[in-house]
């Protein structure tokens, strides 16, 4: 049998991010997964001049987790950023310093995106560790 050079196995991160983008249509603008020990983006749907942000956002999460220690307030399980046209959630994925995130249009109901990171996380989790 011969290679075909053009043919691309996806991987389960691939997999995973084409069905979010079938179930959100043109209200994804991006996702990303990001390790927040290594300040590393581990994948990405983004423009590609909007690729090293998420790092940023790495670095805002882990703020957020120290002044919620610091206020005793419990851990950070998720985050919610409102602009005038997007929302940005992030989700923490299990135990792990890892965190997805989802920037949708604001038509899209933000109890959905919330129900759509809550489903997905450990499946996300699963495919990264």
């Amino acid at each position: 049998m011969q290679n075909n050079p053009h043919f691309h196995n996806p991987s389960k991160l691939e997999l995973f991010f084409q069905s979010i983008k079938i179930e959100l249509g043109e209200d994804l603008i991006g996702a990303f997964i990001i390790s927040t020990a290594e300040n590393k983006l581990i994948y990405a749907i983004l423009p590609p001049e909007q690729q090293e942000y998420p790092t940023f956002y790495a670095t805002l999460l882990k703020l957020a987790n120290l002044i919620s220690q610091k206020m005793q307030l419990g851990k950070v399980e998720d985050n919610l950023i409102v602009t005038d046209r997007y929302y940005l959630l992030s989700r923490l994925l299990g135990e792990n310093d890892y965190y997805w995130g989802l920037i949708v249009s604001k038509r899209t109901p933000l109890g959905s995106a919330r129900i759509l990171l809550d489903r997905l996380s450990p499946q996300i989790l699963h495919a990264i560790v």
